[in-house]
């Protein structure tokens, strides 16, 4: 089964690596049959990994990080091919895994992430710099309120 199901709809991105990286995983990621709801997270924690080379899971990345990755950058806007592990730990996986133990609804507790977590993250995000590879010399941060 595709997870289209948990990927759709789409959620609010504040990069547009993460956009990216949120539609490559819709098209290509499949739930084998293993998949539960005790470990879903898991297993979207090591497809993360597959589709960009870094590890989320055991690493704190609740602090605020960016990191770079070239194959979602398009070459225009500040932050192509930015990824933010912090969004993906504290929004991205928790409401795909939620979708996944609802049934694959796209609507499950996904006001709570959205309403009371979102603010949350863009308040931890606020001045984290960008990876430099993106920025030049110039520097900035990608999140504003």
């Amino acid at each position: 089964m595709k997870n289209i199901d948990i990927f759709t709809p789409e959620l609010k991105f504040t990069e547009r690596g993460s956009r990216s990286l949120w539609k490559e995983m819709a098209g290509k990621v499949v739930l084998q049959s293993n998949i539960n709801a005790s470990n879903i997270k898991q297993f979207l924690y090591s497809q993360f990994y597959k589709f960009t080379g870094h590890k989320i899971i055991g690493d704190d990345y609740t602090n605020g990080s960016f990191f770079y990755v070239e194959k979602y950058d398009p070459g225009h806007g500040s932050s192509s091919g930015v990824i933010s592990p912090t969004w993906w730990v504290m929004i991205g996986i928790p409401v795909l895994a939620n979708r996944f133990r609802e049934g694959h609804s796209p609507y499950s507790l996904e006001g709570k992430y959205i309403n009371d977590i979102y603010p949350k993250y863009l308040e931890k995000m606020k001045g984290v710099p960008l990876p430099r590879h993106t920025l030049g010399e110039s520097g900035g941060s990608n999140v504003s309120t």
